[in-house]
């Protein structure tokens, strides 16, 4: 699974994180920065809107749990997934991995039959 949760809080570094967007009517600012405690990852957003002469500041807060991969396979499975995986290496730009899981479920649908009652069948998937 390679580098622990332990290791990668430890080589976290804070950073600010700018975009910017812009059309004829809309100018757009968002900056950014997150601190990870111990269970939670907090993601601290500012924007600054400017529309029609004016410049409006909103701010948001992201919580987001912070566990251990395998915490989150354990969560996984016991929510009744089954053969949860973490694929760790670099699927996208900036990837920072997918945890991929199967959840068992019956699919149910109706069939009807002039002479008969609705009858339900379930398959296993």
């Amino acid at each position: 699974m390679g580098m622990s949760d332990a290791s990668r809080r430890k080589e976290l570094k804070r950073e600010v994180a700018i975009d910017t967007y812009e059309n004829d009517k809309l100018r757009l600012v968002r900056m950014a920065t997150s601190k990870l405690t111990r269970t939670q990852w907090l993601v601290f957003m500012h924007y600054l809107i400017g529309t029609d002469g004016d410049i409006k500041h909103v701010q948001e807060i992201h919580k987001m749990l912070a566990a251990d991969y395998e915490d989150y396979i354990e969560a996984f499975n016991l929510a009744g997934y089954k053969k949860a995986i973490f694929y760790e290496e670099d699927l996208w730009p900036q990837s920072r991995g997918l945890f991929i899981a199967i959840k068992q479920q019956t699919l149910i649908y109706e069939a009807a039959w002039p002479a008969f009652a609705p009858t339900v069948f379930g398959i296993r998937s």
